[in-house]
């Protein structure tokens, strides 16, 4: 797990072509860079506008069986994807 403290990150763009993800903590006085955090061939996003100190780690398997059996109904192997998981405090559920 990866955790990044001190940085607000935010949903900044999305391609639908590509299936292309971008999260980014814009720079500021504070933080003179951008951190940016970039996925591809996205499939489903859930994923709040605004994010407070992410962490950055593998689903779990509890997770991995929520998406393969309510959103895609076959196993995730099966379809040639993988999973990832951002994780922050904001309850968006």
């Amino acid at each position: 797990m990866q955790e990044i403290k001190d940085r607000k990150f935010q949903f900044w763009f999305y391609r639908v072509s590509h299936g292309e993800l971008l999260i980014r903590s814009p720079k500021s006085k504070e933080n003179p860079k951008n951190i940016d955090i970039m996925f591809f061939d996205i499939t489903y996003i859930e994923l709040p506008r605004f994010l407070d100190e992410i962490m950055l780690d593998e689903a779990t398997s509890e997770e991995i069986l929520y998406y393969e059996l309510d959103l895609f109904e076959l196993p995730f192997e099966k379809l040639g994807l993988s999973i990832g998981v951002i994780e922050d405090d904001t309850d968006f559920r």
